[in-house]
């Protein structure tokens, strides 16, 4: 296994350690909400979430081919909807994928024709039980023609 790779793994075991369920005001929650990516491209895609506009990305996350991977979660006291996920991700996203090409989705662009990151229709919506409270599931599956120019 290349360098390139244990290093993505080690950063995604650190990133699902510590994505640990928390709650508001420290009160139990009563609902969870998560967030997943799924590469179904041949490539290993670096995920980079840009909280401000023009903050330096701190955070990535790699995810390899054929795979899916919870990138945020929290608890609340209320259903989640899917509009939470701007409390983490409040500009854009960009992709790096196959001979480092690049895709960025930018929120400002939600509404634009083809694929959007931040239109909730292009999410997957699911549900399962956590710590025997529902959680709602909304996954984000990126296409090789989503990466390909």
């Amino acid at each position: 296994m290349d360098s390139k790779k244990i290093i993505c793994l080690i950063l995604l075991n650190i990133t699902f350690l510590s994505c640990i369920l928390f709650t508001y005001d420290g009160e139990e929650a009563d609902y969870y909400a998560a967030w997943h990516l799924k590469n179904s491209t041949d490539s290993i895609l670096t995920f980079h979430p840009r909280y401000e506009k023009g903050e330096v990305n701190r955070r990535e996350i790699c995810i390899d081919p054929k795979t899916t991977v919870e990138f945020e979660i929290f608890g609340s006291g209320r259903k989640i909807k899917f509009s939470g996920i701007n409390t983490y991700i409040n500009d854009s996203v960009s992709w790096i994928g196959k001979n480092n090409r690049i895709r960025i989705w930018r929120k400002s662009e939600k509404n634009h024709s083809g694929k959007q990151f931040f239109n909730e229709s292009y999410w997957t919506e699911s549900a399962e039980t956590r710590e025997n409270k529902p959680c709602t599931i909304w996954t984000f599956e990126v296409l090789p023609e989503d990466i390909e120019p």
